[in-house]
């Protein structure tokens, strides 16, 4: 499976997405997975000399849409975004149909428009989950470990 992760570090946000991420990816990557990373530029990630997988870093301005389009272009299955982000609906239109998205604690506005949403906090109440349009699969908590499972398959 081709996994992109979409982590943004440093400034404002904090570090414990971008470990969680390479924790998951490095698991991912000796199952025989490939995984690669795409970001917003920032001093973390600009002082980070040595990284193990691939990434790509854009500006603040058009992240969003070249996340998209290097999506689509690598070919990918999986895009893995694990971030407090909020995404113009529209975002996700031109993401290839094949290809399965999956938000780890994305509990902005834009929280519907995952396939599979990974809430590890047990701390919302059922007013939360009004918002989504669809049924996606909802990872919670105690359960999260499936996720590998999931990605492995």
């Amino acid at each position: 499976m081709n996994i992109l992760f979409r982590v943004d570090a440093g400034e404002k946000v904090g570090l414990g997405h971008f470990y969680r991420a390479v924790g998951l990816a490095r698991f991912l990557s000796r199952s025989g997975h490939t995984v690669q990373f795409v970001h917003r530029s920032s001093s973390f990630w600009s002082a980070l000399k040595e990284f193990e997988f691939d990434r790509y870093s854009f500006s603040e301005q058009y992240c969003d849409q070249e996340m998209i389009r290097l999506c689509n272009d690598l070919n990918c299955d999986v895009l893995f975004i694990d971030a407090i982000i909020t995404f113009k609906p529209h975002i996700f239109d031109s993401l290839n149909k094949q290809i399965k998205t999956f938000f780890y604690q994305n509990i902005s506005s834009s929280r519907h428009l995952c396939d599979v949403f990974i809430l590890p906090s047990i701390h919302q109440d059922a007013s939360f989950f009004l918002h989504f349009l669809t049924q996606p699969k909802f990872i919670k908590a105690w359960s999260m470990f499936y996720l590998t499972l999931r990605l492995r398959h």
